[in-house]
């Protein structure tokens, strides 16, 4: 004769199972945390000519380029790298008009 006994699953033991289950499946697609990025040697000490020094392209990248470790100067002489920002332009278009010639986008 055979007993069946029901084993007591707790929500603690589902998510335990569950999280466990994330990990290797996050683990077997190769996933990694973005590291911080590898800046190279040369541009330790850089200077970063820009038309428009208050543009918001400019702006975040002085701030990512001072959180990775590169310390700005304020002339190229002093510099080991000049980074040039050639363009920077932003616009607007219009992708649709309503039947009143409205724009909608």
């Amino acid at each position: 004769m055979l007993l069946s006994r029901r084993s007591p699953v707790t929500v603690p033991g589902l998510l335990l199972v569950g999280f466990g289950l994330a990990t290797c499946g996050l683990a077997a697609c190769g996933f990694q945390l973005r590291a911080a990025p590898d800046i190279p040697a040369e541009m330790s000490r850089t200077y970063i000519s820009a038309d428009d020094k208050f543009s918001l392209f400019y702006i975040r990248l002085r701030r990512e380029l001072k959180n990775s470790g590169v310390q700005l100067v304020d002339s190229p002489a002093n510099a080991s790298a000049v980074f040039s920002i050639l363009t920077d332009k932003t616009d607007q278009r219009v992708l649709s008009v309503s039947a009143r010639n409205v724009p909608r986008e």
